[in-house]
């Protein structure tokens, strides 16, 4: 599920790490559906949840922290074994973190601020190569380049 993620020209180089978790879990839906009795129904009143969780997703490759209360939600994903399910919690973690002082440990794996300011001065520099090295021009660069998260 994970080729060709990534390399189009316009892509974050690394996008499929980043959706890493997003991609390992869909594979898991597709798994159930397919080899589950009865068959994996995201319509049903009991998996209705579960596609809202799945798009919840979408925010690890942000230093996010999600909450759920769904035990089993947590637990598949877990399963998964993606290095982003550290970022999604039970509130029962999430207090024992708070408690402890310790919730920056679950985005500890996201760049630092001064990582991610050099490689948007280096994409900012990239694309004002590409666009012929016009002077006087820094500042649309600069904007022009998506900041990586």
């Amino acid at each position: 599920m994970r080729v060709g993620l990534g390399s189009a020209p316009t892509d974050v180089p690394d996008l499929a790490t980043r959706l890493d978790a997003v991609t390992r879990l869909q594979a898991h839906f597709v798994h159930m559906a397919i080899n589950q009795s009865p068959p994996f129904d995201p319509s049903t009143v009991k998996r209705r949840g579960d596609l809202f969780d799945w798009a919840l997703l979408f925010a690890l490759p942000l230093p996010s922290v999600i909450v759920t209360s769904d035990g089993k939600f947590i637990k598949r994903l877990r399963a998964t074994k993606a290095t982003d399910t550290i970022q999604i919690v039970s509130v029962e973690e999430f207090n024992d973190h708070a408690r402890k002082d310790t919730l920056e440990s679950l985005t500890a794996h996201h760049r630092t601020p001064e990582i991610q300011h050099q490689m948007w001065q280096e994409a900012a520099y990239f694309h004002w190569i590409k666009r012929g090295c016009p002077n006087g021009e820094e500042l649309t660069d600069w904007l022009a380049t998506e900041p990586i998260a």
